[in-house]
């Protein structure tokens, strides 16, 4: 079966889906059904449970990824360390 990418989705739909699988899975409801049921993978469900269990609903709250805007990269990161290509052939 094909998942969902829900990096694609609207960050307040993310959201939904968070949170109806917790609460499928607290009444009782099977992470693989539920897995199904949303079409997401199973370890997105399981992941999202323990985030739950572990922070509450502040844990299914949606993060920006990557790294911050204004922050850049140290020497070593972007290529700094290489040395620059000889121009002569020999």
């Amino acid at each position: 079966m094909k998942h969902l990418d829900g990096r694609l989705l609207h960050p307040v739909i993310q959201k939904k889906f968070r949170h109806s699988a917790v609460n499928l899975y607290l009444n009782g409801k099977n992470p693989t059904d539920i897995s199904t049921q949303l079409g997401v993978s199973r370890q997105s469900v399981y992941n999202w449970i323990k985030a739950y269990s572990k922070s509450g609903k502040q844990g299914l709250e949606i993060h920006k990824r990557g790294r911050p805007k204004g922050t850049h990269l140290l020497p070593w990161q972007n290529g700094g360390f290489l040395p620059k290509p000889s121009t002569s052939r020999y």
